[in-house]
């Protein structure tokens, strides 16, 4: 049996991170060396906002999960 655990975002977390992502490629820069720059600081805020809705849905799985037995809190464990 495979049992397999899925995150569906909600229109405004997909517009966040949607946004997040276009403002970097459709912003107009002086130098490829500067979009280099700003490219890898939006990587790093695109991951920051993705853990944290993914860290967010753990604790809502947690919390729903609170009711069954050890193996299955276990693995909603941060």
């Amino acid at each position: 049996m495979i049992v397999r655990h899925s995150i569906e975002t909600e229109k405004t977390e997909a517009d966040m991170l949607f946004e997040l992502v276009s403002s970097v490629c459709l912003a107009v820069y002086p130098s490829v060396e500067e979009q280099g720059v700003h490219v890898e600081a939006a990587k790093v805020s695109f991951k920051t906002a993705l853990d944290e809705l993914v860290c967010h849905a753990f604790k809502v799985g947690q919390k729903v999960c609170s009711t069954g037995d050890t193996k299955d809190t276990e693995m909603y464990k941060l």
